[in-house]
């Protein structure tokens, strides 16, 4: 057997750590942060404490590292988004589709995020991944209602977020029978002009 190459290690290394974030995160999301042990998710990703360690030193490190790429993921989604020439409204909608979409394939993710939105002492250790990505957020949101012609565009951005959270939460809490794609349409046809 030859020895392995330096791309070769690294595609193992990028495959465990994404194994023990995703086993992280369901636990996250099923047991609750404080209720997760290390010991735990390293059952979980069947990877013994000590590799666990060798890639992350701690839960809170875990936790941050498993924001810190679904905010990346969105933004990549995002930016695509706004690069179509397409008109404001256009990308507005698409935008709070991508995020339903998002919701409804990651939702493990959005169920652990909502829970730690109550949790003062976790977030306050996400703060520094969170307060960015929701004001760069906010801004695209009050520019695209800027170009739709509203003029309370950071109102009508805050309240379009508010709205999105309200229905992503009757969504998460009951899965099989929130009419997710039907509410979607039915919010977003109030913008369209």
């Amino acid at each position: 057997m030859s020895p392995k190459s330096k791309e070769q290690f690294d595609q193992i290394r990028q495959a465990s750590r994404a194994v023990i974030m995703q086993a992280a995160l369901e636990l996250f999301a099923d047991k609750g942060f404080h209720g997760t042990s290390i010991a735990l998710i390293a059952k979980r990703a069947n990877v013994s404490k000590g590799l666990l360690y060798n890639y992350f030193s701690g839960k809170d490190e875990l936790l941050s590292a498993i924001v810190a790429e679904a905010l990346e993921g969105m933004e990549r989604d995002y930016a695509v988004i706004l690069q179509k020439d397409s008109s404001a409204y256009e990308k507005l909608r698409d935008i709070a589709l991508a995020s339903a979409r998002m919701v409804k394939t990651q939702l493990p993710y959005w169920k652990l995020l909502t829970t730690l939105a109550f949790k003062p002492d976790i977030m306050d250790k996400l703060k520094p991944i969170m307060v960015e990505k929701e004001l760069e957020f906010l801004r695209l949101g009050v520019a695209l209602f800027k170009e739709m012609g509203y003029e309370e565009a950071e109102q009508e951005a805050y309240l379009f977020g508010a709205t999105l959270d309200g229905i992503f939460l009757h969504y998460m809490n009951f899965p099989e029978g929130y009419p997710l794609d039907e509410m979607m349409a039915f919010f977003l046809s109030k913008y369209e002009r």
